[in-house]
């Protein structure tokens, strides 16, 4: 009977007698202070233990109350499902930061690659000559592969329950006008954003703009959501 209740002690009792004996059976005063340490983090970690275990017991107790006074039913949300599923999405968003992040580096070695900590943001900065054709707002043809490619990996994001937006921006230089060049940049621009809706990606979370101190410089700004953010969308930058 002695072995079968040692069986099913809790861990934090085995790990306070451990703790406890150490302390006994040595001298050396760091190993008592790492002790000492590990100890009061035990507590910690039981005191934290006691009091989720205290609220969960009002809250069910508050539940049963209105269940019984309305006769109806209900339920506890269950917020560790809603934990797991939210990592989830970070995870997928991440890969597929990295993803696109890559594919363009491999295939224009000069992309600029920016990502934020959540790893939900993504900026990809590229010289313009390698984005449209000389003097012309017409794209390069390895554009359209690398859109199709880009929108790919945003679609499967999406049909598992993400969402995104994205900003085509034209750099340039601070304080620069855009006398004798601005039809061209408004075409270039109009040149991308047909280019993103043709292949697929609604309009209504497209934007276009200019971004100061970029000189010659075009951007493609991806934001990824773990759900759905509804009718939000840009609004156009350009007069």
């Amino acid at each position: 009977m002695q072995n079968s209740a040692r069986r099913y002690e809790p861990g934090w009792v085995a790990m306070l007698k451990l703790i406890v004996e150490k302390l006994n059976s040595t001298q050396d005063r760091n190993l008592i202070a790492m002790l000492s340490l590990n100890l009061l983090l035990l507590a910690f970690f039981i005191m934290l233990t006691t009091l989720a275990d205290f609220e969960e017991e009002k809250a069910e107790a508050v539940l049963a109350s209105v269940n019984q006074t309305f006769d109806g039913q209900s339920s506890l949300p269950n917020p560790q499902a809603r934990y797991e599923e939210s990592l989830e999405k970070i995870g997928e968003s991440a890969a597929l930061i990295d993803e696109i992040g890559s594919l363009f580096q491999e295939t224009i070695p000069v992309t600029e690659v920016e990502e934020d900590s959540a790893q939900n943001f993504l900026r990809l900065t590229l010289p313009v000559g390698r984005v449209f054709l000389e003097r012309s707002e017409e794209l390069l043809p390895v554009q359209d592969l690398l859109v199709a490619r880009l929108l790919k990996g945003v679609s499967r994001f999406e049909k598992n329950g993400g969402a995104s937006e994205i900003e085509l921006l034209y750099g340039v230089g601070l304080n620069q006008t855009l006398k004798g060049r601005g039809n061209l940049v408004t075409r270039r621009l109009d040149s991308a954003l047909a280019l993103f809706e043709r292949e697929g990606y609604p309009a209504r979370q497209l934007s276009i703009g200019l971004q100061q101190g970029y000189a010659d410089r075009f951007l493609i700004v991806i934001r990824l959501y773990s759900e759905d953010q509804g009718a939000v969308t840009f609004e156009e930058q350009l007069p």
